[in-house]
């Protein structure tokens, strides 16, 4: 009797969003025209489309460091964006420990309802405390999800990443897709259809299996719906 698909008139929670991205020397490799890179910084920009100019997006690249290339700040600045963005050129090493740091430092600072980074990497970290980074992002309401691209982004770490940050992890050798990813996303994070916060289910009308005169249970969350006609 009801639809899953969120109503246009729900308000939406004010969005902090830093992207990560790795620009280490392995993410000049092409495929056609374009480089790991290229398609990274387009899906970049591609983000400023589906986000409100309320929103909060800051952009961090990083080699064996962590280079912010632009500070978080409200979307609807987007000529801050993107040149910035288009400006990233692929040098260096891969150290992601760092740069997840950099995020969880500028994060914790603002005020959002929903705080969220989407870390992308095609190879093998140097390693760090992985565990302690997740848990202190996640002390501080800090959602984290993954972005593989090819055959030697380290799959296992970028999972547990993104399973440690109550996220999602996507792997893709093909990076044309890569666009769509960062879109699909965003558009999960700062659109969520499902509400995490106890509440009393309210009677409308008879079932069967209960009678009105037992109260119900007290549950711990629910889907947005509506009702169909």
């Amino acid at each position: 009797p009801v639809s899953m698909d969120a109503p246009q008139s729900v308000i939406m929670p004010s969005l902090a969003m830093v992207l990560v991205l790795d620009r280490s020397g392995s993410m000049a490799e092409t495929q056609g025209a374009f480089s790991k890179l290229d398609l990274a910084k387009e899906a970049s920009l591609g983000v400023l489309d589906v986000t409100q100019d309320h929103d909060l997006l800051g952009v961090i690249a990083f080699d064996s460091a962590p280079h912010w290339v632009v500070p978080l700040q409200p979307v609807e600045n987007r000529f801050a964006f993107a040149g910035p963005i288009a400006s990233i050129v692929p040098e260096g090493g891969t150290n992601i420990g760092p740069a997840l740091e950099e995020a969880h430092k500028a994060l914790r600072q603002v005020d959002a309802s929903v705080k969220h980074v989407i870390l992308l990497s095609d190879g093998i970290s140097a390693p760090a405390e992985w565990d302690a980074i997740a848990a202190a992002m996640r002390a501080d309401g800090i959602t984290t999800s993954t972005v593989g691209i090819g055959r030697d982004a380290d799959r296992e770490l970028l999972a547990q990443l993104a399973a440690w940050g109550d996220g999602r992890a996507y792997f893709t050798d093909d990076i044309h897709t890569v666009p769509q990813i960062f879109a699909t996303e965003t558009i999960l994070v700062s659109r969520p259809i499902r509400v995490d916060e106890p509440f009393v289910p309210q009677w409308y009308q008879q079932a069967d299996f209960w009678t009105p005169e037992a109260p119900l249970p007290a549950l711990g969350g629910y889907v947005i719906t509506t009702a169909k006609a």
